[in-house]
């Protein structure tokens, strides 16, 4: 059985059981990970991040301590082995780099990144072999995107927000972004 957690229940729509971080999830015996623990023990198919209080950074040594953070995510992906993980959301959490820990997914399929502060995306992203759909609307920073990206066999759409990214050979631009021209081959 495909495990969606933190998804909407109206956005998950295929009868799926569904989760999100709240504080109710946060009274465990680790405070500072308690939600994220809680989320990754379902062993889920689909994870939201989105606008996450679980991502909220208590390292004292980091400048963001207080705010929403990737070296929280980091630190967790780290430990965690998420082997049918296919979506992650990490959608509006003022994100100012995407830990490598979340190049490392082997079976993510969809990686919604959409609404930080992105002011590049690493070549890494090349990792995720079985990508699919990225989505990076919403980083008004991010001025280029990796060259290695559109090399990927399996990504088939880069959503971007407006006509910032001019469209490689083999890509088409629409109104949401960048759509590989030969995606049926690709499928």
């Amino acid at each position: 059985m495909r495990r969606v957690v933190g998804l909407a229940a109206a956005r998950a729509g295929r009868g799926r059981r569904v989760a999100r971080p709240s504080s109710s999830l946060a009274r465990d015996d680790d405070p500072r990970t308690a939600s994220l623990r809680a989320l990754a023990a379902a062993d889920p198919t689909s994870l939201d991040l989105s606008a996450s209080e679980a991502l909220m950074c208590t390292n004292l040594m980091c400048e963001h301590v207080g705010d929403r953070c990737g070296c929280k995510l980091a630190l967790w992906l780290e430990r965690r082995a998420l082997p049918s993980l296919e979506a992650l959301s990490l959608r509006n959490n003022d994100l100012r780099f995407v830990p490598d820990a979340v190049f490392r997914l082997a079976a993510l399929r969809t990686l919604d990144l959409a609404d930080n502060k992105l002011a590049e995306l690493p070549g890494a992203v090349a990792g995720l072999g079985a990508l699919e759909v990225l989505d990076v609307s919403g980083n008004d920073d991010l001025a280029r995107l990796p060259a290695e990206l559109w090399a990927m066999p399996r990504l088939r759409e880069v959503r971007t927000r407006g006509d910032l990214f001019a469209a490689p050979p083999g890509w088409a631009e629409t109104d949401a972004g960048l759509v590989r021209e030969d995606r049926g081959r690709r499928r």
